[in-house]
């Protein structure tokens, strides 16, 4: 079990809503890996449009973010003004950009990247070529506009909370069934206050499930509502009403 197959499972959701919105906030923890998924989204992105990708972190930038972001397309940019951005990414179409580190901007550059979202999301409907210009942005903490989010829990973390050192068999049975989720892991952990052994793990997933499908059963849910939980789907040939 690894970080990695964690962030894959919302790999395709991302990649919806890129294609819909032209440009993605990823929020993330700082062990959640967001260098590496925004490299896979935007390695699957720029396969998909048949273009080239363009990487900056901010952390590592040589100057302005900005700047450096001019440079890799050709501009010289004392200041970049909405116009001047929409311009380079359509000469530049197809393309995906990949921005990370954006905890690192400074206040000002954080308003001058919401005023350059705000222009690119309002004028690409208006331009065929900006149609297939995506933007990924990562950042460490919370953005206004996030729309998915990255998080898990490393093994020791896990090991930590149920008071288990990380190469516990108990810790690492948690580990592999919460596929290091925050949220199912907190649950199995509180299950395993008292007890001891893998099998307690075991015991812990089954009631958990049980809490889950109760909880659901009380809202009582739609099929869409089930569909978008994950919980049911189409069956290939017998479409459903």
């Amino acid at each position: 079990m690894t970080k990695v197959k964690v962030e894959r499972q919302v790999l395709p959701q991302a990649k919806a809503l890129l294609i819909e919105d032209g440009y993605l906030v990823v929020e993330a923890e700082p062990r959640a890996g967001l260098t590496l998924f925004l490299s896979q989204l935007g390695s699957e992105m720029a396969a998909e449009v048949k273009g080239t990708m363009v990487y900056i972190n901010a952390a590592h930038s040589e100057g302005s973010m900005f700047a450096e972001l001019g440079r890799k397309l050709g501009q010289e940019w004392g200041e970049v003004t909405p116009r001047s951005f929409l311009a380079a990414l359509t000469e530049h179409s197809p393309l995906v950009v990949l921005l990370d580190g954006l905890e690192c901007l400074a206040p000002r550059e954080r308003e001058v990247m919401a005023g350059l979202l705000k222009a690119f999301g309002s004028e690409r409907m208006f331009c065929l070529r900006l149609m297939r210009v995506h933007l990924v942005l990562g950042v460490v903490g919370k953005w206004e506009g996030a729309r998915v989010v990255l998080g898990y829990f490393t093994r020791d973390e896990v090991a930590r909370l149920i008071e288990h050192p990380s190469d516990d068999p108990v810790a690492l049975a948690l580990y592999a069934w919460a596929g290091g989720a925050p949220e199912l892991t907190r649950e199995l952990a509180r299950g395993l206050r008292c007890s001891e052994g893998p099998q307690a793990v075991y015991a812990a997933v089954q009631e958990s499930v049980r809490q889950r499908l109760r909880r659901i059963a009380c809202a009582r849910p739609t099929l869409a509502d089930l569909r978008r939980q994950g919980l049911a789907r189409e069956r290939p040939g017998q479409p459903y009403a």
